[in-house]
């Protein structure tokens, strides 16, 4: 992706190595520079100590790691993304909106971070026209920005608009970004959720399937769609996006049934097509998920009336005017409201309706079913023109409004004056009770705006590709998920790297992401075997983003490291064992109502991935080698020797304490401990880093304790905070001491807050303050 002038003052492009061969022994294996290495420890760290929510104190130490490995290579981008995530967890949004920004400035790449923080807005703007602005700045440099970049800017204004009550400025906005990129997702959605109610129903439906194309698990828009069709008397097509809502909706919530006003669009829907016991069933339900659900016991009513049900008509009158004779004109207004209808239409009661329906209108002036109401209610007390008043300030919005007032319009000889406003009705009923009364006065209007709705509606309904709600039956019909490892035979120092490509095999673009139609997020499990079995369920949680949209015949790829808590553990503390493991992994994955994980409505289960952590050759020779490296190789190569010697050195320590279950092969110890005593005394930082951290593999005789206590002292600043993590782990409470006196006196920023973490973690109560043992 090229990046426009104007953002490029302020995004830095990213340059950073990955891996380094190594040529000592007969293996050829790779390291991660210093920086990326100190991501991974923070990751191990944060695997190790996962918390809901994350303590203050793990918090302030996984963020010092992750500074400083954005400190020894400002251009990486990996530090801010996992500050971003680790920020997020935590709750603390100023900070998470600040990693957030550094990360799309270094990752130029990156769409989704860069609309994740669009949608976050700047931190510095005080109010909505400050965010707006600080926004459309990112425009204003280049008069040819990159597209996709432009477009969410744009969608992200509008957003913005939209909350600050400006729909004009907002509508503008939207198509702007929609000229630019017509399948912009937030673009898309905003416009869907623009539409007014009463908006032609063209327009709507198209906003609908626009939505739809690019995210198939959009239950919003595929109800609205099927709401429109529905209401122009199509409801066969209909159905079928019905369906589709009920069937993602059960599908992301694992609920057994949508909600009651759901279900009675539902009902209404089949009473459109004369199935009066599929609406009775759908609305039954909705009285069992909500008893008092007033609008749905008055479906109910109208229902068991239609299909001859009169005694259960009957019953349920009974129970409802039992309910509902205790209601004054104090309660709720909403409740008054509903009580004056029923008196005004099932249990005529005149003089009690019209002093309910005033009571509700004074409480909600501009609400129109109290308006209604209130008209309705005139109308019973003959107080005629009254109730036209009244009844003409929602008639063109509310059909039963309508009825009323055409009524008395007939009723008073005005036929002309009837016909013209049920002309003017707005989205008049196709079914059910307010068809039904409108239908019983008589009036023939004209079928040639209904027909050429529905030949309109069918026309952009033909443009719709329907094959794109299958989305949900198999979504990797339309989304290839290959996942594989970069090197299936690592050996024992070497990062393990995963590999993850999403291919877009469908003829529409699709929207990444949370509520999405795919977030690309991976759930990982294993199983490893070697010197024993070991099971890890659900172990990794890895989000991928980069682009905001999967566009036909698109493949992206994402690259990980994986060697991390149990995984890292059992690895280093078995070098000489070969470790096969066994890797299943979850895409989009949700979690059940019984707490088990499965994929999403979008999600897909991958198939497994083998490979094997090979064992460390120990013959003379390649020790020899391993040591000579340890000594005086190039760079990398000499911190991968130093962490094979730990590794192996730890591995015989406790062959010699009875803690191995199998018998590995000899080892010089002594030679192995005077390499890792050499690498603490280095006179290269990075090296003296790598040792301390190796060291966390073995058991420390004096020497090796006063050598990594040394380091304390060091010049440099991540020695120094790499030696207090590794005596603040193994020594325990009896370190708390020095950690407060580094937390207070060193003259880095980095190194105190580490300290000031271990400090805090290590006077928290007796039960956490255990010392962390050697492996």
């Amino acid at each position: 992706m090229q990046i426009h002038a104007g953002l490029k003052r302020r995004i830095a492009l990213v340059a950073c190595g990955l891996v380094s061969p190594l040529t000592w022994g007969q293996t050829r294996a790779a390291v991660l520079p210093t920086s990326r290495w100190l991501v991974d420890v923070a990751r191990d760290e944060a695997l190790a100590r996962r918390a809901d929510p994350p303590m203050a104190s793990d918090v302030r130490q996984l963020a010092a790691l992750l500074k400083a490995a954005g400190r020894i290579d400002p251009m990486l981008p990996d530090p801010p993304r996992w500050l971003y995530e680790l920020y997020s967890v935590a709750g603390d949004v100023t900070q998470a909106e600040a990693a957030l920004r550094e990360f799309v400035r270094l990752d130029t790449d990156n769409l989704a971070a860069l609309q994740n923080w669009l949608a976050l807005g700047d931190v510095g703007a005080a109010n909505l026209e400050d965010r707006r602005s600080t926004l459309l700045k990112l425009l204003e440099a280049d008069p040819k920005p990159v597209v996709p970049i432009a477009a969410a800017i744009h969608a992200h204004a509008a957003q913005i608009d939209f909350q600050r009550l400006d729909r004009d400025r907002a509508r503008m906005q939207l198509d702007r970004a929609l000229a630019l990129d017509a399948h912009q997702p937030l673009a898309l959605m905003l416009r869907l959720d623009s539409l007014e109610p009463g908006a032609r129903p063209v327009p709507r439906l198209k906003a609908a399937l626009d939505v739809l194309r690019v995210n198939p698990l959009h239950v919003e828009a595929a109800w609205r769609a099927a709401e429109v069709l529905d209401a122009a008397g199509l409801s066969e097509h209909a159905s079928r996006f019905f369906q589709h809502a009920v069937d993602v909706h059960r599908r992301s919530t694992g609920d057994g049934d949508v909600p009651p006003d759901a279900l009675l669009t539902l009902a209404l829907s089949c009473v459109r097509r004369d199935d009066l016991a599929g609406a009775i069933e759908h609305v039954q339900r909705a009285i069992a998920a909500e008893p008092e659900h007033f609008d749905a016991r008055m479906f109910l009513h109208w229902l068991l009336e239609k299909a001859g049900r009169g005694e259960d008509a009957l019953a349920l009158r009974r129970k409802m005017a039992e309910g509902l004779s205790r209601v004054a004109e104090g309660d709720p207004a909403e409740r008054v409201a509903q009580a004056a209808w029923f008196y005004c239409t099932i249990d005529v009661q005149p003089e009690r309706a019209l002093r309910l329906a005033q009571a509700a209108a004074k409480a909600l002036p501009a609400e129109p079913f109290a308006i209604r109401t209130l008209g309705w209610a005139l109308a019973l007390n003959r107080r005629y023109e009254q109730a036209q008043q009244t009844l003409l300030r929602v008639s063109a919005v509310d059909p039963f409004a309508a009825y009323q007032l055409a009524r008395l319009m007939l009723d008073g000889d005005n036929e002309s004056g009837a016909r013209k406003l049920l002309e003017t009705l707005q989205n008049p009923p196709t079914a059910g009770p307010a068809f039904d009364l409108l239908a019983s006065l008589g009036i023939t209007l004209p079928a040639a705006s209904t027909k050429a709705r529905q030949a309109e509606l069918l026309e952009v309904l033909d443009d719709f590709d329907r094959s794109t709600l299958e989305y949900l039956a198999d979504p990797a019909r339309f989304v290839s998920a290959e996942l594989s490892v970069e090197n299936s035979a690592p050996g024992s120092a070497e990062p393990w790297w995963i590999v993850l490509k999403l291919s877009n095999r469908s003829s529409t673009p699709l929207a990444l992401g949370p509520g999405g139609a795919l977030d690309p997020v991976l759930m990982l499990s294993f199983k490893m075997s070697g010197d024993r079995d070991r099971v890890m369920d659900n172990l990794l949680t890895i989000r991928f983003e980069r682009e905001s949209l999967l566009n036909p015949g698109q493949t992206i790829t994402f690259r990980q490291t994986i060697d991390l808590g149990p995984l890292r553990r059992a690895s280093r503390a078995s070098p000489q064992q070969l470790q096969r493991v066994t890797m299943d992994a979850l895409l989009d994955p949700q979690r059940a109502a019984d707490g088990s994980w499965g994929p999403s409505a979008g999600g897909q289960r991958l198939g497994a991935v083998y490979f094997n952590r090979l064992p460390a050759k120990v013959d003379p020779d390649t020790v020899r080698d391993l040591i000579k490296s340890a000594a005086d190789g190039e760079l990398l190569e000499r911190l991968a020797a130093i962490e094979t010697c730990a590794q192996l050195l730890g591995e015989r320590q406790r062959r010699d304490t009875g803690r191995l279950s199998y018998e590995p092969e000899y080892v010089p110890a002594a030679r192995l401990a005077a390499a890792l005593l050499a690498a603490l005394e280095a006179d290269d930082w990075q090296v003296r880093t790598r040792a301390l951290e190796a060291a966390t593999l073995i058991g420390f005789d004096r020497q090796m304790l006063a050598a990594v206590k040394h380091n304390l002292k060091h010049e440099h600043w991540l020695v120094r905070l790499m030696a207090a993590r590794l005596l603040g782990e193994r020594e325990g409470a009896p370190f708390a001491a020095t950690a407060e006196a580094l937390a207070r006196d060193d003259p880095d920023e980095l190194v105190r807050d580490y300290a000031a973490g271990i400090t805090a973690r290590l006077r928290r109560p007796p039960t956490s303050q255990t010392a962390n043992p050697p492996p």
